[in-house]
């Protein structure tokens, strides 16, 4: 199907396939168009379930045919406004279907990594919760975001060098207020004890290091078959690597910002190559990196998927979906819910 414009004629759709994006996007040419090129499938869908060039291109072309349509009315017959239509609501549900992860749960209003935390943000309707991972003196695995327990329960311990009923005697909540006072930092097992069934998924961050793999191993091999409702992420490449190879069935994802740890600027290519030498899936990168449509696709074009933490500002999530990046981590999941109209 051909659609009339004054600067020409533009192919918008096919008969059959209301809404084809293929036909307009073959015709540009190869440095306008992301340069991992896809052949059309045999029966391709009604619509394509991924956009092939980068979000600006598609961006551009739907403000384009929009404003053609307002424009000029009388020249846009009926299937060529279905078309129209059609291409603005994918643009919309590209920059919507985001992954709202909940940061510690509903960190901005609960203790953080608490079961009420995570309890609240799936009340709240959050797609996902992040929870932070050390092991314990005896082995255990505990929900904890730092290496000691004084910022979050007003008693100083370290992790590492204490018992697992030593850090649950601890109050975890009161510091959030007198509402929470009594809760108690959870186990893995408790956390993920809190997640509804359906499609839900914990991200869940290796804070410590490798050591910790095993007893991940163990206590996630009951969850094989809700594999789809785990993640795991580390800002710690030996210990990605190392859950990836235990826990092949789990998507993985590498944490970086702009810095490494040694506070040294590093590049996105370097953090990519680094990602596939671990076999992993996607990266989970800080708002610190020059976010753009270009960054996204560089990452796309390497087989990642790739998800954005933590946004907490109605510009920095609406600039974040609107690239259609897989998914991004907030404090507040009931703020990301109405800035993506979810």
């Amino acid at each position: 199907m051909w659609v009339a414009g004054d600067s020409g004629n533009f192919p918008l759709a096919t008969p059959g396939r209301a809404c084809s994006l293929e036909a307009p996007f073959r015709s540009m040419p190869d440095s306008t168009r992301n340069t991992r090129r896809l052949d059309p499938p045999e029966n391709p869908p009604l619509v394509s379930p991924a956009l092939v060039p980068p979000l600006s291109v598609v961006l551009a072309s739907a403000v384009g045919t929009l404003i053609f349509a307002a424009a000029w009315p009388g020249k846009a017959h009926g299937l060529g406004k279905v078309g129209i239509a059609c291409l603005a609501l994918i643009i919309a549900g590209k920059a919507n279907s985001a992954e709202i992860v909940s940061h510690r749960g509903f960190s901005a209003r609960a203790p953080e990594n608490t079961a009420a935390a995570f309890k609240m943000a799936w009340e709240a309707g959050t797609d996902a919760c992040e929870l932070d991972l050390h092991l314990t003196r005896d082995g255990k695995i505990i929900v904890i975001h730092d290496k000691d327990t004084g910022r979050t329960t007003g008693v100083k311990k370290v992790v590492v060098k204490s018992a697992l009923d030593e850090l649950r005697a601890l109050d975890a909540g009161s510091w959030k207020g007198e509402r929470w006072k009594g809760e108690r930092l959870p186990t893995l097992e408790e956390a993920l004890a809190t997640m509804p069934d359906g499609p839900k998924r914990f991200f869940l961050e290796i804070k410590c290091g490798p050591e910790i793999v095993p007893a991940m191993a163990k206590a996630l091999e009951p969850w094989r078959a809700r594999a789809p409702q785990l993640a795991i992420i580390s800002f710690q490449h030996d210990a990605c690597t190392a859950a990836k190879k235990a826990m092949p069935w789990i998507p993985c994802y590498l944490l970086a910002g702009s810095k490494d740890k040694n506070k040294k600027p590093q590049t996105l290519r370097q953090v990519i190559n680094r990602a596939q030498a671990g076999g992993m899936d996607g990266l989970d990168l800080g708002l610190d990196w020059p976010w753009s449509a270009e960054m996204v696709a560089q990452v796309r074009a390497a087989g990642l998927k790739v998800f954005a933490y933590t946004a907490n500002q109605p510009s920095d999530i609406n600039r974040l979906a609107a690239l259609g990046i897989d998914g991004i981590t907030t404090d507040d999941p009931v703020l990301a819910k109405q800035l993506l109209g979810k």
